[in-house]
């Protein structure tokens, strides 16, 4: 189970997988995990902090890069991936982040609502130079770049010509500048995290490439799962029990028990 790009999640992970909510009363502690490599250190944090099932282990491929693949058989209905809330990035989290948050009001006093994926994206660009500790681990270990359209070059963008996918892309980005310019524009104070435009699309094209819709009774949610954000699925996935976003909640990944015989 590799992490690819979105056009790319495969369509049967929703069958494999299954998605169970479940109630924290505490945050994880850190690990401390400093002294490995990224991949190396995130999978040690992840198996010491029951995140990631001992039957999985992280692979750092140069085609597809950091992934999780099997170490040994999994047995239907074995838990393989939990993801705390306290560890998940929300638009919820963002708006109480103390660098973002007034960012992103500031935004919205003088505009519409800040789209979630922006104020996760937000949230990303400072956890890179003030990274809370309960997520150090991921952060280091998250890829440097993003083959995403919002990155290609202008060569690349001529390769596609006048195509339909050239003028998507080439919306997408006017679009990514003008919430740039929307959040960070006008802002005169000094910020505690680089706040360029590179370091904003690398956020942004994270967010986009590696976040999913969790959905509930009362609705749904994008979410940024630590660990989760490794595998393979589709775009929205479907969880049992009632929820809200920014409550003490998370995601449980497993695989699921085949249906008893007729």
């Amino acid at each position: 189970l590799t992490r690819n790009s979105l056009s790319t999640w495969p369509q049967q992970m929703p069958r494999l997988l299954h998605v169970q909510l479940l109630t924290l009363a505490s945050l994880l502690a850190p690990c401390p995990a400093d002294e490995l490599p990224p991949v190396e250190a995130i999978e040690a944090w992840a198996h010491e902090q029951g995140l990631l099932s001992r039957s999985l282990r992280l692979s750092d491929s140069t085609e597809t890069g950091v992934g999780v693949v099997a170490a040994a058989d999994i047995p239907a209905g074995a838990l393989l991936v939990r993801s705390p809330a306290p560890l998940c990035v929300t638009a919820a989290r963002a708006r109480a982040d103390p660098g973002v948050g007034p960012l992103l009001l500031r935004a919205e006093a003088t505009g519409p609502a800040v789209d979630d994926n922006v104020a996760m994206a937000a949230f990303l660009m400072r956890a890179v130079d003030v990274p809370p500790p309960e997520l150090a681990p991921w952060i280091r270990a998250l890829p440097a770049s993003f083959d995403l359209p919002l990155t290609w070059s202008e060569p690349e963008l001529l390769q596609l010509q006048a195509s339909p996918a050239r003028l998507r892309a080439e919306a997408l980005r006017r679009w990514s500048r003008a919430e740039y310019a929307r959040i960070f524009g006008a802002w005169s104070e000094p910020l505690d995290f680089e706040g360029s435009l590179s370091r904003w699309t690398w956020a942004l094209s994270a967010v986009w490439s590696r976040s999913f819709m969790l959905g509930a009774v009362e609705g749904s949610w994008r979410v940024l799962a630590p660990v989760a954000d490794l595998l393979n699925h589709a775009s929205h996935v479907e969880g049992a029990g009632e929820a809200e976003q920014g409550s003490e909640q998370g995601l449980e990944l497993g695989r699921s028990t085949p249906p008893a015989a007729k």
